[in-house]
């Protein structure tokens, strides 16, 4: 039996058929619901920038969720879930592995073996469910670092496809997200898998890790761009940062990108201590302090991006109405517009009306 799917547009081959319209961010139709794919219709869905679309597809999953399970129990209950948090468990170990000997060794870098660490995990997987949604529904992991170094790279590939970057640029991207926190290796563990509040002294040692990793990788084989990421990505662009207090044209592109996916992950993910955000309060966070910390050519395609993977998606709003979101606002990303029974509510309107959770 045939069923509705959201698939990466990067996925996509000609003769799919469309499940559902596909608008623009503005509200056009592009493609109706029953169309099947063709060259022309893939080339002007890119030249939309549609991240994700909804095809039909006879895959099953292993064991069907309940209707009324949440968006996450979907999720965890995929075989693609299921196969992908394996693979990233496997990958774990490897980068575990490749980080350790980079700390330990002074050996030049395999980037090679680094890279495909992280891509595999794509490129394995027909990412029928977004790939930032497989990674934020990743169970906990005790080793954070790496888990967190491992997630920021994937999102940080994604977002470099939002960028539409260049094959070589993806690849440097990657590799500065998966070894943008290196440096945290070479402090003492104590300080950094301490289950309770940092004393403000730990917190300054902390603090020390960007600063760390670079001059641990500054005469290696490494891109320059990678190692510029590992030193910069917690400056911010108002110069609030650390550890140099760098501003604006001062930090390099490579950088902003790796803090806006650092930041992502540090909140949409789950913690032995916490549940992940829900990224509609992750986009509210960004929007009402972001825009002067973080490089907006960046910061907003990467918010439209998550945004546009949740368009067709069940929410449920902080006044308890359950809708679907059928529009995006793009001068206010948190509040997409959403049908509710037959009403139709843009949340930019309306003050304090949010999306409280994805369903």
């Amino acid at each position: 039996m045939k069923r509705k799917i959201r698939v990466s547009i990067y996925n996509i081959k000609t003769g799919m058929e469309t499940a559902a319209d596909v608008y623009s961010a503005g509200g056009q139709l592009l493609v109706p619901a029953d169309t099947k794919f063709t060259e022309e219709t893939l080339q002007k869905l890119n030249s939309y920038s549609i991240p994700f679309v909804t095809i039909y597809t006879d895959d099953g999953t292993t064991e069907p969720a309940p209707a009324d399970a949440s968006y996450a129990d979907r999720i965890k209950n995929s075989r693609e879930f299921q196969e992908f948090q394996e693979e990233f468990s496997s990958s774990l170990e490897d980068v575990n592995e490749s980080l350790q000997h980079i700390v330990t060794s002074s050996e030049d870098i395999n980037v090679d073996n680094l890279l495909e660490q992280t891509t595999h995990l794509l490129t394995h997987n027909s990412t029928t469910i977004g790939v930032l949604d497989l990674v934020n529904n990743l169970r906990s992991y005790d080793d954070s670092t790496y888990a967190h170094s491992l997630n920021v790279s994937i999102i940080c590939r994604v977002f470099g496809q939002w960028l539409k970057m260049s094959d070589e640029d993806l690849d440097i991207l990657t590799v500065a997200g998966l070894l943008h926190d290196l440096g945290k290796l070479l402090i003492p563990p104590e300080i950094i898998k301490k289950p309770g509040r940092l004393t403000e002294e730990e917190f300054n040692i902390v603090k020390t890790h960007p600063y760390l990793g670079y001059k641990h990788v500054q005469n290696s084989n490494l891109d320059p761009r990678i190692k510029s990421a590992m030193l910069m990505h917690h400056e911010k662009c108002d110069g609030s940062g650390y550890p140099s207090g760098l501003a604006g044209s001062n930090i390099q592109p490579f950088a902003k990108i790796v803090a806006i996916a650092d930041v992502y992950d540090a909140m949409t993910a789950k913690r032995v201590y916490r549940d992940g955000m829900c990224p509609f309060h992750v986009i509210r966070m960004f929007e009402s302090e972001g825009y002067q910390k973080y490089d907006v050519q960046y910061l907003l395609p990467f918010l439209e991006g998550i945004v546009q993977t949740y368009i067709n998606n069940r929410v449920l709003l902080t006044d308890g109405r359950i809708g679907e979101i059928v529009f995006i606002n793009k001068h206010a990303l948190s509040k997409p517009i959403v049908k509710v029974q037959e009403q139709f509510i843009d949340l930019s309107t309306i003050k304090d009306l949010h999306v409280e959770d994805i369903l």
